[in-house]
């Protein structure tokens, strides 16, 4: 879940968190401007996950209103492999039309936010908020502050705005006060962190932030790993093969280690909670 989410670029130094329809492909753009096609299948090899926590941290917010209505446009409204697994999560046929309310009400009784798609899931679990404050946090709506902070590291911004739905344009007319109450509510977080208004009305744009960096114990221990060469697929391979001795705490742990790096935990905690009661019975 943190891993996942980090892309550093050697030559400037940045890494950034990426943070789904909050400009995450044109980020990835600019930080490899040789790259034109399947840019964030690149991205995995060519902005590896940082081996030091001497890098510069940045990411991008946006407003909650228009990220989830673009979410739903570009994702769910059509037949997409978001859609796919939005519905798999929710027992949904993905073969039939799901409205924009619809979309909007399954998230808003979803209790564990922290397990959904990075694409639709409050922002605050993207930006690794628990995990970093990052030295810049810009905002989708002031391109040009980000641009400004991506030109002191020798980066130009590249807009690539494969999937651009122009929500940030019609949001305002486009959500009903219903939906606008769901969003509040399922992006309570988001709201606050980041200092959006809840008036869907407001044309207020938060000002970009400039922090004094921190990295927790968390994401250290995520650098550590990859630096010795694990990753999430050697984490779940040596995981399985614990597991197959019945060494339940070895597994435990890479299990857990392995959660760290995957866009998907769903798949793995059920796996930590195999582990866990098995440990139980084996010490009674």
């Amino acid at each position: 879940m943190i891993g996942c989410r980090l892309f550093y670029d050697k030559k400037s130094g940045l890494t950034l968190i990426a943070n789904p329809k909050c400009a995450a492909t044109s980020l990835k753009k600019s930080l490899m401007p040789h790259v034109n096609e399947n840019i964030h299948e690149n991205a995995i090899t060519q902005l590896p996950v940082p081996a030091t926590t001497d890098t510069v941290f940045f990411g991008i917010a946006r407003n909650p209103y228009s990220r989830a209505l673009s979410c739903y446009k570009d994702k769910i409204a059509k037949l997409t492999p978001i859609k796919k697994i939005f519905c798999e999560r929710y027992s949904i046929d993905a073969s039939r039309p799901l409205s924009f309310s619809i979309f909007l009400q399954i998230l808003s009784k979803d209790t564990k936010p922290e397990l959904m798609n990075p694409h639709y899931r409050p922002q605050v679990f993207n930006l690794l908020q628990k995990h970093i404050v990052p030295t810049f946090l810009g905002r989708l709506e002031d391109f040009s502050t980000v641009a400004h902070f991506l030109s002191r590291y020798n980066v130009d911004f590249v807009i690539k705005a494969a999937h651009a739905t122009n929500s940030s344009l019609t949001y305002r007319q486009e959500i009903t006060s219903e939906e606008a109450l769901l969003i509040r509510k399922i992006y309570q977080s988001d709201f606050d962190s980041y200092n959006y208004s809840m008036d869907i009305g407001s044309s207020y744009i938060p000002t970009s932030d400039y922090n004094i960096q921190s990295i927790n114990r968390t994401v250290k221990s995520v650098i550590t790993l990859q630096s010795r060469g694990w990753d999430q697929k050697k984490l779940a391979y040596a995981a399985g093969r614990e597991e197959d001795r019945c060494n339940w705490t070895s597994a435990l742990a890479y299990w857990r280690a392995a959660l760290l790096f995957t866009s998907n935990p769903a798949r793995i905690l059920p796996r930590i909670e195999t582990c866990k009661a098995n440990q139980v019975i084996s010490s009674a």
